[in-house]
């Protein structure tokens, strides 16, 4: 009788840290990718926030990623944001331009 539970506690124990380490490692990976799409749409507000303070906003997909770039140059000294904040906007339009 002591063997069968001293058996019984080690296969709870065993099950109930395998189930642990599982559903920790999907909490991660989803993690990720929360943290991506939260970084994108912080681009996105970025772009919205500077520059609807001049003009309606542009569809990303109405130029290309080399179209932008020039647009880009054009206005950030106008819109009087960073380099940083110019590539976090970069990023956010190239992900969404029109294809080539």
């Amino acid at each position: 009788m002591k063997k069968i539970l001293i058996i019984a506690l080690l296969s709870i124990f065993v099950y109930a840290c395998s189930h642990k380490t599982k559903s920790s490692v999907s909490k991660s990976e989803s993690a990720t990718e929360n943290a991506s799409s939260m970084t994108m749409q912080a681009h996105a507000d970025l772009y919205a926030a500077s520059c609807v303070k001049c003009h309606k906003l542009v569809e990303p997909s109405k130029f290309t990623k080399e179209e932008w770039v020039g647009w880009l140059d054009k206005m950030a000294p106008k819109a009087k944001i960073t380099d940083e904040q110019k590539a976090n906007i970069y990023e956010y339009l190239s992900a969404h331009a029109k294809a080539e």
